[in-house]
């Protein structure tokens, strides 16, 4: 666990203070507040209704609203259903919450849009992608773990993540491409994710056009994996041989498992993680599997710091298709 989620755990005792500062209008206690939320997520819940009650808002909101109750989403829905004026963030809270009430409401709203809702120019399912899933009829469907494992740096020969070089050159720039993820899924030591029986993932990805376009890979269960056909060229790529870039060496292993499914930072070095709910940079971006149309399911986050080392921007996002069609995809965010 990190020094500020560890200082977040023995400041609980004080998180009482802190929303009552906030309910009131004073965010000073904001830093205090998400490090609690971020390693203990569920002792939040005590305080829902009053963050309700007073319209308070903190960002990011995914740790405060991820261990919400039923009845907490029962409480946001009945807001939104008034036209309250904090509707719109009110259900990026139901969304994060991943309850089956949100999951109700999102299924009513997408069939009669109360006029609220209306005005958004977000669809509405999207909201549930903030919090790691979608919506089948009024059912569902993960898109990532309610467990994470930290990865941490390490010297592995055959590590976990990195920028391990796969044999091949981008067709795009010419540069090497990388093994960015490499996991056995199968491997006892990380049931707690429920993905057994998916086997030996690898996804690549070009440390350069990654930057301007999803890139999805092609991989099998031995172990290999190859620039994927179903690669779209983006519009723009910087001018050819003006790259200049030394692929980062830094290698990482499975660490310890975090402390929640939003312990995990994706700004910081130390906040790699296999797992759990993604900390995006920037608004939720799950890819379309490209053979079957299936939203792909979130695998690991792998920070820049983690990747090039201190003051490096960024974050890469991995994920694969669980209807076994063996496609994985690396989306890249910066702030």
């Amino acid at each position: 666990m990190k020094d500020d989620q560890r200082s977040g755990v023995e400041a609980v005792a004080g998180l009482a203070e802190l929303i009552t500062r906030l309910c009131a209008g004073d965010d000073s206690g904001q830093e205090a507040i998400e490090s609690v939320a971020r390693a203990r997520p569920e002792v939040l819940r005590p305080f829902h209704d009053q963050l309700i009650n007073a319209e308070a808002w903190l960002w990011p909101w995914t740790p405060l609203w991820v261990a919400a109750t039923e009845e907490a989403a029962g409480r946001l829905v009945e807001q939104i259903d008034a036209g309250a004026g904090m509707s719109e963030r009110w259900l990026r809270a139901l969304g994060v919450s991943r309850t089956l009430t949100a999951a109700v409401a999102l299924s009513r709203w997408t069939a009669a849009l109360p006029p609220v809702i209306a005005q958004l120019h977000v669809p509405i399912a999207q909201y549930a992608r903030e919090g790691g899933w979608e919506l089948v009829g009024e059912e569902i469907r993960a898109l990532s773990s309610q467990v994470g494992y930290a990865l941490i740096a390490g010297d592995s020969d055959w590590p976990v993540a990195g920028s391990m070089l796969l044999g091949e050159r981008c067709p795009w720039c010419g540069l090497e491409l990388v093994r960015r993820l490499d996991v056995d899924l199968d491997e006892p030591q990380l049931s707690g994710l429920g993905l057994s029986g998916h086997g030996r993932v690898v996804a690549m990805t070009c440390v350069l056009c990654g930057g301007y376009a999803h890139i999805f890979g092609a991989y099998r269960a031995d172990g290999t994996a190859a620039w994927s056909e179903h690669n779209t060229k983006p519009n723009y790529l910087p001018a050819a041989g003006g790259y200049g870039i030394d692929l980062p060496t830094e290698r990482l292993e499975l660490g310890l498992r975090r402390s929640s499914p939003v312990a995990g930072i994706a700004w910081d070095a130390g906040g790699s993680t296999l797992g759990g709910l993604p900390d995006w940079i920037q608004d939720a971006e799950y890819p379309i599997c490209p053979r079957c149309q299936c939203t792909m399911y979130f695998l690991a986050m792998l920070t820049g710091d983690d990747l090039w080392g201190e003051s490096a921007e960024g974050c890469d996002y991995v994920f694969f298709c669980t209807s076994r069609c063996g496609i994985t995809a690396v989306v890249y965010q910066q702030s």
